[in-house]
């Protein structure tokens, strides 16, 4: 607790613009995230049987008429096919490799998008509506058509050799000059994607703020102030994407004149696409602290409602002690209760919202919508995004009845009750009391009536520890932060929280720490 009420913003980081060329290391991590070796291992050749069965067709298909010339004989009733022609073998066959083809590329799409869907995992409202649908729509698509026509003008290049040696000068020139042209043009469509990346997070961000301020903004006649803001931001934004599409079409209108032309250019754009659209994703996955499968905890941890701290130093970020630096941190976060001052809640129904994986039966939520009084709300009731149809009472009430389901032995009460009405506090607290009772409880709040029946209160004052230890001792001492915060509620309220500290340490037979 603290007696200064002051706070400290944090410090927002801006986000990074990546410079340069996509690392090598970028594809090695998209490829892995959709699957082993040995998934990338038949994908890659379900995509070169197919081509290898596509230009067989082609092949076969110039054989098929040299070898039909030498069983046609042009007599006097016209051209006269001989008897012994293979030509119903042909047509089998020819028929054979079209439908192989087909179903070799079907099977090639199927595995490809299943691989590229694994791989698929405000600044992060931009990352997980925008980027995370490129990665979902646009990146498996241009992926393919990249590999794809890669493969299709090697088989193409195969082909023409077969043909006749002496193009493949003509085909390696026009290369050259194709490669170096998508080096002058990815250079700069990469940095501009990057910078129309970077300033679509302020549109969003911008966006989502206003949303759910409305009736402050309006409280106040801000509207046109946080319009002019809206349109600089989309201004911004516009102009990037603007200079984005006028690269894409000058350098398309450059390479329109022929068809093997245009097969280069678009494979290309589409690397590009690839290029932008996975290194995005792959930085914002990277700078977040990821679960390690193999080090998952059992199922039932943590048996006790114990915190033992050692030897440990904190800092920001990550917060790592010792004896969890071993444990993903999406695991250690899954196995504790937490009831924060501005709980998520989503659009749906309460019981989705409760219990969005399914993992309990209806009885237990019933039981704990009961315990908290929300029982005629029903578990079929619709609640709005952000639960913008219900009261900041019921926000918390909702969170806590999440709690009482997942019955863990560890709960974290963020200033859960800051803004709540004082019954609502009280419904909170004997809840907490009466289904945690032999459970860690770790509260964080500056309300003296919510803590006063704790096992400890631990007074932090500037950012440092000043005092810990029951909070009746605490009352004992001549002088001391908790007493001065106590003795400035007043006389008669200053009783009542002695009262209750005296009662929970003399009915709890605590000792000194």
């Amino acid at each position: 607790m603290t007696n200064d009420t002051s706070k400290q913003e944090p410090l927002e980081v801006a986000e990074m613009r990546t410079v340069g060329n996509v690392s090598g290391k970028v594809y090695t991590d998209y490829f892995r995230a959709g699957g082993n070796w040995c998934t990338i291992f038949i994908v890659a050749m379900l995509c070169i049987i197919k081509q290898f069965a596509a230009s067989g067709s082609d092949f076969f298909l110039a054989q098929w008429i040299n070898i039909e010339e030498n069983y046609m004989s042009q007599t006097d009733n016209g051209v006269v096919e001989d008897p012994n022609s293979p030509l119903t073998r042909m047509q089998c066959i020819y028929s054979g490799l079209i439908v192989l083809t087909i179903i070799i590329t079907l099977i090639r799409s199927w595995t490809f998008f299943w691989t590229c869907m694994r791989a698929s995992n405000g600044r992060v409202l931009n990352r997980f509506s925008k980027d995370i649908g490129a990665v979902d729509e646009m990146l498996p698509a241009a992926f393919i058509d990249c590999l794809q026509i890669d493969i299709a003008l090697l088989g193409i290049i195969i082909v023409v050799i077969t043909a006749n040696v002496w193009l493949l000068i003509l085909t390696v020139l026009i290369g050259i000059v194709f490669y170096y042209m998508r080096i002058f043009y990815l250079a700069t469509s990469r940095s501009v994607k990057r910078l129309e990346g970077i300033t679509r997070s302020p549109v969003f961000a911008h966006l989502s703020a206003t949303l759910q301020r409305l009736s402050t903004i309006h409280a106040f006649g801000a509207e046109a102030i946080l319009t002019k803001e809206f349109n600089n931001y989309q201004d911004i934004h516009s102009s990037a994407w603007y200079i984005f599409i006028s690269t894409s079409r000058a350098f398309w209108a450059i390479t329109q004149s022929t068809n093997l032309i245009r097969w280069f250019q678009w494979g290309m754009r589409q690397s590009a696409e690839m290029e932008n659209h996975m290194e995005r994703i792959l930085e914002y996955s990277e700078s977040h602290l990821k679960s390690v499968p193999d080090r998952k905890p059992k199922s039932e941890w943590p048996q006790e409602s114990q915190i033992e701290f050692k030897n440990t130093f904190l800092r920001y970020p990550p917060l790592e002690p010792p004896e969890l630096k071993n444990l993903g941190l999406h695991n250690l976060r899954s196995r504790i209760n937490i009831i924060p001052r501005e709980p998520f809640l989503f659009s749906g129904s309460l019981r989705r919202n409760l219990d969005p994986f399914d993992s309990y039966m209806d009885e237990s939520l019933w039981r704990a919508l009961e315990e908290v009084e929300l029982k005629e709300m029903g578990l079929g009731a619709h609640i709005n995004e952000g639960g913008s149809n219900l009261s900041v009472g019921q926000w918390q009430l909702v969170c806590l009845v999440r709690a009482i389901v997942r019955n863990y032995p560890i709960l974290v009460l963020d200033e859960a009750t800051a803004n709540v009405d004082p019954r609502t506090d009280e419904l909170i607290q004997t809840t907490t009391r009466k289904k945690f009772e032999k459970c860690t409880v770790l509260t964080i709040a500056h309300r003296l009536n919510t803590v006063m029946d704790s096992d400890r209160i631990l007074v932090m004052d500037v950012g440092n520890v000043v005092e810990f230890d029951h909070p009746h001792m605490l009352l004992q001492k001549d002088t001391g932060y908790l007493k001065s915060m106590v003795q400035e509620t007043g006389k008669a309220m200053a009783e009542v929280l002695a009262s209750i500290a005296h009662n929970c340490y003399r009915n709890r037979g605590f000792t000194a720490f």
